[in-house]
């Protein structure tokens, strides 16, 4: 299990009979996701705060054995919690070791997602950073 303050913590998942979607099962965060939170007037110190918290998930997954790839970076796929940190979600495959799905499946996000994650290559640690 993955346990780190920037980093959503998934209580279950399921995989479909066909093997070909899957379901995860998280903590509800009231404070919804960054892209609605950031909406509201703060400070630049603020705006960083939740820049770093961020930057500290990705870290944390990224120094895993093997490292995980968020693969699919991008501000709905921030929670922020009720403390205000913001929390990495959506991190998937890669984390919970499901070989047998294959990645083609997820659907990521062409505005966020790194030039080659867009031409079908799998998402590298660099493509979490281009998000």
């Amino acid at each position: 299990r993955l346990k780190h303050e920037n980093v959503v913590e998934f209580i279950e998942y399921s995989v479909a009979t066909d093997f070909e979607t899957m379901s995860l099962l998280a903590p509800h965060l009231a404070n919804g996701n960054l892209m609605d939170y950031v909406r509201q007037e703060f400070d630049t110190n603020r705006r960083l705060g939740l820049a770093r918290d961020v930057t500290n998930g990705l870290q944390y997954l990224h120094s895993r054995e093997p490292p995980i790839v968020h693969g699919n970076l991008h501000p709905f796929n921030v929670l922020v919690s009720e403390t205000g940190k913001a929390v990495l979600d959506d991190y998937g495959l890669e984390a919970l070791d499901i070989h047998h799905l294959s990645a083609t499946n997820r659907i990521v996000s062409v505005r966020w997602s790194s030039p080659e994650v867009n031409l079908g290559d799998p998402a590298i640690i660099q493509s979490d950073m281009w998000s």
